[in-house]
């Protein structure tokens, strides 16, 4: 069913603009919003996850995109077929993940002020008590304007494969100990995974990520990133003491 249009009340023209890992974007037309909106398809709800748990998320996820570095939700629904959607504003269809595999690092200047916007993005959820849980390159896209944009917040449970087809859940770089153990989470864990991002956006990859072509797993990150110091990103305009800043953030233990 991926790629297939679901029927979304109030909303027409729907045409496929990409694929994501588990979830497909469609642009269409909203009569609601009274312009274009970009619809976000997940898989099929199943292995516990429930029509009012991804409600709960939705709801959360609307409720950030107030702030202007998170993308708004302006409805979300159920589609015939049990899979849910997301109706938004418009958004590429490349993740800031797909641009960095395809045009590499960011220069350092705007890597930073994407880190710094997207922390204040964070700062305004945990205010509110909420844990985003996902931030990744694969989480963020940009806007028309060049600005990052968290996507998806809160909704990351619902963006993976189920059942026979977890094998092609990609190993998740940006996540700590924590949620690799599926143990508590914390505001801690986003700030992990900030740093990990603003990583990826100066090195093009994540502090503990194999090459493509070489076979991984979460039990194996797990291990790297207990056992392991986080690897130089070998640029030579970083500015000083940028790396000391991340290892902290980057430490496997939550109260560092």
């Amino acid at each position: 069913m991926a790629g297939t249009a679901p029927h979304i009340p109030g909303c027409r023209d729907l045409s496929l603009i990409g694929e994501r890992v588990a979830r497909s974007l469609f642009t269409a037309y909203s009569d609601t919003v009274g312009g274009t909106v970009t619809i976000t398809v997940f898989p099929p709800l199943s292995e516990g996850r429930t029509r009012a748990g991804f409600d709960e998320a939705a709801a959360t996820a609307q409720r950030l995109g107030a702030h202007p570095s998170v993308l708004t939700i302006h409805e979300w629904g159920h589609a015939d077929d049990d899979r849910p959607w997301i109706v938004t504003d418009p958004q590429p269809a490349e993740s800031v993940d797909t641009l960095l595999t395809l045009d590499g690092p960011l220069d350092v200047e705007r890597g930073l002020q994407v880190g710094i916007l997207l922390a204040g993005a964070l700062e305004t959820a945990h205010r509110a008590g909420i844990v985003h849980g996902d931030l990744q390159p694969d989480r963020i896209v940009f806007g028309s304007h060049g600005e990052p944009l968290l996507v998806e917040t809160g909704l990351a449970g619902f963006a993976v494969f189920p059942g026979l087809g977890a094998l092609n859940n990609p190993v998740r770089y940006h996540s700590p100990p924590e949620v690799l153990e599926r143990t508590e989470v914390s505001p801690a864990t986003d700030v992990y995974s900030l740093a990990t991002t603003v990583y990826a956006l100066l090195a093009g990859r994540a502090p503990h990520q194999k090459p493509a072509e070489v076979t991984d797993s979460n039990a194996s990150l797990l291990l790297r990133i207990l056992q392991m110091s986080v690897p130089p990103i070998n640029r030579p305009d970083l500015p000083p003491g940028l790396e000391d800043a991340l290892r902290g953030p980057l430490s496997a233990t939550p109260s560092k």
